[in-house]
């Protein structure tokens, strides 16, 4: 029997060859790289960079990987935007919220999305979930914003903070559109009393998107005026 057995560690596997394990030891060794970080004497593992949740039901702000998957677009802020994000709440409740989860460190190079393109990401995926069974329903107007808005999260670039302005602004005329629509009000009513409401409260109270501010442009979801 081989003395090394029973040793631990790099010395308990002299006398072994272990050319033929090189392979799976450097896969292994990939793969832990592309996992964990070593920093200041600590290891910390790497997931995807999270997002500051308005929880507007339970009036609690909450650092999440990801939110709820029918959380409304207009309560998801950026790393940056916890500020924002207890204003939302304080303004929804009359008071102020519980911050759940903190953030110990973020590097002032890192880059971050802007706040405003998030915004516009969110919402318009929301606006196009919370409507997908009503798209044969529509108008033609409505079902060529209903695409434009489908498209909008993954053409949207980081830094174009203005195209997401028009974005936010035409997600928020486009559900008013089908909400006034005949019967949109029935179809969507679950979804009145909180979440659009906190929905037009991001985009107007704390965004200051309102249909005649921010730069003209031309619109990017046709038929909405």
């Amino acid at each position: 029997m081989p003395e090394s057995i029973g040793r631990w560690g790099v010395d308990g596997l002299t006398g072994w060859d272990l050319s033929a394990a090189e392979p799976r030891i450097r896969h292994l060794q990939e793969q832990a790289a592309a996992l964990l970080v070593h920093c200041g004497g600590r290891l910390f593992k790497q997931a995807p960079t999270p997002v500051w949740w308005a929880d507007h039901v339970a009036y609690a702000v909450r650092l999440v990987q990801h939110p709820p998957g029918m959380a409304p677009g207009a309560t998801v802020f950026g790393l940056r935007q916890l500020p924002e994000a207890v204003r939302l709440l304080e303004v929804w409740s009359g008071r102020r919220p519980e911050v759940s989860g903190r953030l110990e460190h973020l590097d002032p190079d890192f880059d971050a999305v802007d706040g405003t393109v998030l915004l516009a990401r969110e919402l318009s995926r929301w606006a196009v979930v919370l409507t997908q069974n009503e798209v044969l329903d529509m108008r033609a107007d409505l079902v060529r914003s209903w695409a434009d808005l489908r498209q909008a999260p993954s053409e949207l670039r980081d830094d174009d903070a203005d195209a997401a302005r028009q974005i936010v602004r035409e997600a928020v005329e486009f559900l008013d559109a089908n909400l006034d629509a005949a019967g949109g009000r029935a179809r969507y009513a679950k979804y009145l009393d909180h979440q659009w409401q906190v929905s037009k409260m991001r985009v107007e109270e704390i965004e200051g998107n309102r249909p005649d501010s921010g730069p003209g442009r031309a619109p990017l979801c046709g038929g909405i005026d």
